[in-house]
């Protein structure tokens, strides 16, 4: 079972090495921070980008939406404007100011077109916005068409106006001598019969009548009264002319001085002639005329500009709702974060308890194995395939616990051999043991000798020391013999 597990991990460790990687327990802890970090990485970088992505967007709106509502509002502004300039000039009768009144119309109308094509570029992409500038656009360019119409009736009502004061300048000079001239008549009939001075009264009469209905005219406003009050005069005057006819047969004098008044009083009234009175109801119907179109651009104007204002509060909304879905985003950004801090944590918990459990288990087991071995049962193995170094640390336990096991063994058999040799090496003993008795006593014998012996050997030392004096002393009287020897015979 050792040898397997071995070749199997040491086939685990070559494929590790194969690849160049071990996974070691610092290798796991690193490898599983690296993937926490990874993973908060992701995540954050994830979260961050969005909320820039959405804060892009929302800045691109508001920069979008901002110079909208300045254009909408420019649109309300300059509709407002031309139909202030109509209305000055539907109030005006001096030609400069007209004129100016007219150019600043012009000026409005076109600045309005200009960002009115501005603006529908800009929304063309929001079918709701792009729905209200065309009704908005469309009320106004009908009130601008009004507009240019209510120039032109207001330009017809001033001709028409001046028409009528013209005639009735004329119409009210040639009334200047009517007193005299009526005087006059008064006294050339004084001795006329009693009819013909009833005629020219009732002529007198008529005339003065129907001048003063004329001269009134100017406080009724309403032309079909006046036209009902033409065609009744010019009956009135139809009927006065007999009486003028009979006064040119009978008093022709008076004839030749009422007759002008009444073909005055006549023109005046005649439409085809173009009386002050007709010309004073053309006037009226070019006032009618323009104070009709005035209104008709005053409710297109103010129809357009509540369209526009209610695009600009679509608009107010649209920023509003961008305001909120960054709010929200942001607010999800956050939600985010935090979930990844409470991930992290987590992680960070699982892999501090997975590097706890990865080092407290294999631990475990070998300190069990320690144990097991410190009480003797050598020959245990431990288990761990995950090739670490626990791995590592357990393979190196099972090869001393072979090797104590083998060492052991050997020493039970060299006990063996000992006691063999520890019961053959008692015998010897034994044996000794008689033979040194023995020799015991010899030795006491053999050392009385030796003491007769020494004693011996110290006369004989004391013999020879005598000995070798006296050879020293014949040796010393040789040596002189022959120095003297040497000496004489040289």
């Amino acid at each position: 079972m050792y040898g397997s597990e071995t070749i199997e991990m040491k086939a685990k460790r070559r494929i590790f090495k194969k690849f160049n990687f071990k996974l070691t327990v610092v290798n796991k802890s690193i490898l599983g921070f690296s993937l926490l970090i990874i993973l908060m990485s992701v995540i954050a970088f994830a979260a961050l980008n969005s909320q820039n992505v959405t804060n892009q967007k929302f800045q691109k709106t508001t920069d979008e939406l901002i110079p909208l509502i300045e254009s909408s509002y420019q649109l309300v502004v300059y509709s407002q404007n031309a139909n202030k300039a109509l209305t000055q000039h539907a109030n005006e009768e001096d030609p400069t100011l007209l004129a100016e009144y007219e150019q600043n119309f012009i000026d409005s109308a076109t600045s309005y077109r200009q960002i009115q094509k501005e603006t529908l570029e800009k929304i063309k992409d929001n079918e709701g916005l792009t729905s209200l500038l065309a009704e908005a656009n469309e009320s106004i360019e009908l009130s601008l068409a009004s507009g240019v119409e209510q120039i032109e009736a207001r330009e017809n009502y001033l001709q028409a106006s001046n028409a009528y004061n013209s005639a009735l300048q004329a119409y009210s000079t040639r009334w200047i001598t009517f007193t005299s001239n009526r005087q006059r008549v008064e006294s050339v009939t004084k001795n006329s019969t009693t009819t013909v001075k009833k005629h020219v009264s009732k002529v007198i009469e008529s005339i003065g009548i129907i001048r003063s209905s004329i001269s009134n005219i100017i406080t009724i406003k309403d032309t079909q009264q006046l036209s009902k009050m033409r065609t009744q005069l010019l009956s009135e005057i139809k009927r006065v002319s007999r009486s003028v006819k009979y006064l040119k047969r009978k008093a022709p004098s008076a004839h030749q001085v009422l007759n002008p008044y009444i073909e005055i009083l006549t023109n005046s009234l005649n439409d085809t002639e173009k009386g002050h009175f007709s010309l004073y109801i053309d006037s009226l119907n070019a006032s009618g005329n323009v104070s009709e179109l005035q209104d008709s651009v005053a409710l297109l104007t103010n129809t357009g500009v509540n369209k526009l204002i209610e695009m600009t509060e679509q608009v107010s909304i649209l920023s509003d709702e961008n305001k909120v879905n960054v709010l929200e985003t942001n607010a999800a950004a956050t939600n985010t974060i935090i979930l990844i801090y409470v991930i992290s944590l987590m992680a960070a918990a699982g892999i501090i308890y997975n590097q706890v459990r990865s080092i407290r288990k294999p631990l475990k087991t070998i300190i069990d194995c320690l144990n097991q071995i410190g009480n003797g049962e050598l020959g245990q193995s431990i288990n761990l395939k995950n090739g670490d170094e626990f791995s590592q640390i357990g393979d190196g336990i099972n090869h001393l616990s072979l090797k104590l096991s083998d060492i052991l063994s050997e020493i039970r058999d060299s006990a063996k051999m000992l006691t063999v040799y520890s019961e053959q090496a008692s015998a010897t003993t034994e044996r000794s043991r008689d033979m040194i008795h023995k020799q015991k006593n010899q030795s006491e014998s053999v050392a009385t000798a030796v003491s007769e012996m020494e004693e011996t050997s110290l006369t004989v030392s004391d013999s020879a020391e005598n000995t070798l004096k006296e050879v020293k002393l014949v040796y010393d009287s040789a040596n002189s013999s022959k120095e003297s020897m040497d000496f004489s015979i040289e």
